[in-house]
């Protein structure tokens, strides 16, 4: 195997958004650039020079739409990865390449993970953002009892580890009481049990995510316009500058020379 170089993952991952955003738009599926995949679009018209990921949002209806797409044909070149055709422990799909390899540091191994896109599906939640954060707490734990039924997870400093085991260990233990499968159904039920109840709701937001900061206005998300991103041009909110203040601050401000650093996921190429 060899280890691909930043410039090599992010042409790969340009090339998965190229095929992602042509399926979308043959089958009328919307889709919106988020966190540094907009800031890119909107700073540097691509990239943020040291970022090799794409994020995307995606309504729930169309999240599900791609999904069974995706489960009743082969496309050339990419899968889609999600809960239900693998141990998955995460809340949202990740279109990956073909012919390589991802190497997530610190995290649960899943199988034919490459370079990759995520797809964060939303759905409605409660206008009250004490509320939002009580939910948003809840799916932590459920999720990380569905983490945990499928491995548990050490941390690299020594130093921790003691302390680790002794509070995750009997965490451990209920998790695998139940199924990997009960656990996921346990998550989604929970997750439409949420979205049902606020349907009225004006706000929507990535309920797995945790960060009030991803609780955002239906109306932000009504119309869509195309953003340049590196040579082509791919959906963002109309209303992204709201967006990026809400998220980032003052978004076109650099971080610091320091902060300005990728995930620490490693790719390869077989």
């Amino acid at each position: 195997m060899r280890e691909l170089t930043l410039e090599e993952v992010q042409k790969i991952s340009l090339e998965i958004f190229t095929k992602f955003d042509e399926i979308c738009r043959e089958h009328n599926l919307k889709y919106f650039m988020m966190y540094g995949t907009l800031l890119g679009a909107v700073r540097h018209k691509g990239f943020i020079p040291w970022d090799d990921d794409i994020d995307v949002w995606m309504f729930r209806e169309d999240y599900n739409k791609l999904c069974e797409m995706f489960e009743k044909q082969m496309i050339i070149g990419i899968d889609l990865i999600n809960d239900k055709n693998t141990k998955y422990v995460m809340p949202f799909g990740k279109i990956t390449q073909k012919g390589t390899i991802a190497e997530v540091e610190n995290r649960y191994k899943i199988k034919k993970l490459g370079v990759f896109l995520d797809i964060f599906p939303i759905d409605n939640v409660p206008n009250s953002k004490v509320l939002c954060k009580i939910i948003f707490k809840i799916q932590k734990i459920i999720f990380h009892f569905l983490g945990m039924s499928v491995k548990l997870r050490f941390p690299k400093n020594n130093q921790k580890s003691f302390i680790y085991l002794l509070l995750k260990i009997p965490l451990f233990f209920i998790a695998k009481l139940f199924t990997y499968d009960f656990w996921i159904i346990v998550a989604n039920k929970y997750r439409c049990f949420i979205s049902n109840r606020s349907k009225n709701s004006k706000n929507v937001a990535f309920i797995f995510d945790g960060n009030i900061k991803d609780v955002y206005n239906i109306e932000l998300f009504e119309k869509c316009i195309e953003l340049d991103f590196e040579n082509g041009k791919f959906f963002a909110s109309q209303y992204y500058d709201c967006i990026l203040k809400q998220y980032f601050g003052d978004y076109m401000e650099l971080p610091p020379v320091e902060e300005r650093v990728g995930h620490p996921t490693k790719f390869y190429e077989v």
